[in-house]
């Protein structure tokens, strides 16, 4: 609420609010019911008796926001590919009113990590620094007015690191599989790290006892080998490995057990009769 107030005789009746040699409103309060960043500027109300001289005062709007946080990646703001030994640096934009206090960056998961700063520099970076990165501004509002307390306001954006890089080690979940004969049993592989772009995994498992180099065909080509009903024919050794087009990763094994229910081949006669 902008309040014109004017010593005059004979008094005026009304005013003229002008905003960029704009003619806005006649009311001694002009008032702005959802300021927005458009409304800041200077405000003049020019006031006229029929004297030939008017009287006017200008006033300025500071309108005061939180952050507005945008991050510089091309072609796509959400998300940066980089090659393993290159060096990362993405810029953060910011807007405030008033300018922020703090700019800094931070990596999800990683508490230690923190970064002062507008851009975030990275240099040669490897596979485990892959992960999201969010930039976080922060500002103190302090409007003018009776009980408008301050208030510290923040704002961030984020960006997802993809390092190119061949798959690791893979890892087979469950550890110590153990399947019930006639039930179903689902095998999940991952690689550490995980390898970009994102790889393909083969399954398949040893054929023969004696001779461990001899191997079945590809079971699978997803991260998950599902059998839907397990026999004993299933029990043994199964394998796994990630690939991508930079390279493959250190294959990994579990040893599948398969537990079967007491069952009887053969019926006992009804009764026997011995001397």
């Amino acid at each position: 609420m902008l309040q014109c107030n004017v010593d005059a005789k004979p008094r005026v009746s009304s005013v003229r609010w002008m905003r960029n040699d704009r003619f806005i409103s006649t009311a001694f309060t002009y008032t702005i019911n959802r300021v927005t960043v458009l409304d800041a500027g200077k405000y003049t109300c020019v006031a006229d008796n029929g004297l030939g001289q008017t009287g006017e005062a200008e006033v300025s709007l500071d309108v005061q926001y939180a952050p507005q946080v945008t991050i510089e990646s091309s072609p796509n703001p959400r998300q940066r590919e980089a090659e393993e030994g290159e060096t990362v640096s993405i810029h953060c934009n910011v807007s405030a009113n008033p300018p922020p206090k703090s700019i800094e960056w931070l990596r999800e998961g990683k508490s230690e990590f923190r970064q002062s700063g507008d851009v975030l520099k990275l240099p040669r970076v490897t596979s485990e620094m892959a992960g999201t990165y969010t930039c976080r501004a922060s500002n103190l509002l302090n409007p003018s007015g009776i009980g408008k307390p301050r208030s510290n306001r923040v704002g961030n954006a984020s960006i997802t690191l993809l390092v190119r890089h061949r798959p690791g080690q893979a890892r087979i979940t469950p550890e110590k599989p153990i399947a019930m004969e006639g039930n179903g049993v689902t095998l999940t592989c991952s690689a550490s790290p995980p390898g970009w772009p994102v790889p393909q995994y083969r399954w398949w498992r040893e054929a023969d006892e004696l001779n461990p180099a001899s191997t079945s065909p590809i079971l699978s080509t997803s991260s998950k080998h599902t059998i839907p009903s397990v026999h004993l024919s299933h029990e043994g050794k199964y394998l796994c490995q990630a690939i991508n087009d930079l390279g493959q990763g250190e294959m990994a094994a579990i040893q599948l057990t398969v537990y079967q229910a007491p069952r009887f081949y053969t019926k006992l006669p009804p009764h026997v009769t011995k001397k």
